[in-house]
């Protein structure tokens, strides 16, 4: 949709309605004096009054016709570049403008059936991740259980102790990724408060930069001091952040610059950034970034979940988050919230 509205003309719709209010007074009221001429005495006035009045009724009336239509072209526009796919054109005006708010509102429709194609998709994926790691953490926790067992057994022999330290190390990690698999199926209910973003990341900073990975990171924070406080649940949201900022530092292993950044905008909406220095993500991988168990880490070092859960919490908000890159230059995860949720989520 963005890319949809880059290649409009860059000449502003208030010129073209000036120009347009304009000309056709201008056509009205010489055309007014025009007829003046030909009348002399009080008529004359008579005339060219009627003439100013046609011209601002003509004016008028054009304006309405042409502006309405591109007027509320341009807000669904702009709201559907926002993710909030809900609007729909009144399919009226001029031929041609009647024609580009049918296919806006087919755009519209597609995008809304593969939204919720896509919401269907996930929600199998997560019944399906709840039931396999239901079944894998059963056998997990006996072979954990018979390696502790077998430890007193395997007297000094470092050949066995070494074999016996490889099953609880593969076995935690098969645990993990199993926990991460229930974390991504459990979409735990929003309990909304009022949140300050500002606030909650500054304590998620503080308390992840004290990890090691965090060495060599210059952490930069450009906060909105005027941020409102939105309706959110901030333990849900705190997830999103850590979840962020870990994939911003595994992309900076030899140090780089993270930049927080937040803002209001557009009006009843805050944004949040996650920007890094680090390798960046090729092109045909950022579509695929927020899909469960995508990862591009090597094996053992990555479940694929971590985007996948901030963005399931970011939808679940009924928000909207996006992803920039540059191979070499870095990343920026970007993500908006509603000021207001929706009341069938804030009502208890």
């Amino acid at each position: 949709m963005r890319r949809l509205l880059a290649r409009l003309p860059s000449v502003s719709l208030q010129a073209i309605l000036v120009i347009s209010f304009v000309l056709v007074a201008a056509i009205a009221l010489g055309l007014g004096l025009l007829a003046a001429t030909l009348v002399s005495g009080p008529l004359r006035l008579v005339v060219i009054l009627a003439a100013i009045l046609i011209a601002a009724l003509l004016a008028t009336l054009v304006s309405r016709y042409l502006t309405g239509p591109i007027q509320a072209l341009l807000q669904a526009s702009r709201q559907a570049a926002h993710g909030d796919l809900t609007g729909r054109l009144t399919e009226r005006g001029p031929r041609e403008l009647a024609t580009l708010s049918q296919a806006f509102n087919a755009t519209l429709q597609t995008l809304r059936a593969n939204q919720l194609a896509q919401a269907e998709r996930l929600a199998s994926l997560e019944q399906l991740a709840a039931g396999v790691a239901h079944e894998i953490n059963n056998p997990l926790a006996t072979i954990l259980l018979y390696a502790d067992i077998l430890r007193p057994e395997c007297g000094q022999k470092e050949q066995n102790l070494a074999a016996l330290e490889m099953i609880n190390s593969e076995a935690r990690r098969c645990q993990r990724i199993a926990d991460a698999l229930l974390d991504f199926s459990r979409q735990k209910p929003i309990v909304p408060q009022p949140t300050d973003l500002n606030a909650l990341l500054q304590n998620v900073v503080e308390v992840e930069q004290r990890h090691e990975k965090y060495t060599g990171v210059q952490i930069v924070t450009e906060l909105d001091p005027a941020l409102p406080l939105i309706q959110a649940d901030p333990a849900l949201l705190r997830q999103v952040r850590i979840n962020l900022l870990n994939n911003a530092v595994e992309a900076m292993p030899h140090g780089g610059r993270l930049t927080l950044r937040t803002r209001q905008q557009p009006a009843n909406q805050v944004t949040v950034e996650v920007a890094d220095t680090g390798v960046g993500i090729p092109p045909e991988n950022l579509n695929r970034l927020f899909r469960p168990f995508f990862t591009t880490k090597p094996p053992g070092q990555g479940t694929g979940l971590g985007l996948a859960i901030a963005a399931s919490i970011v939808r679940q908000h009924h928000g909207q988050i996006s992803v920039q890159s540059q191979v070499g230059q870095g990343t920026t995860f970007t993500f908006r919230l509603p000021m207001q949720l929706p009341e069938e989520i804030v009502a208890p």
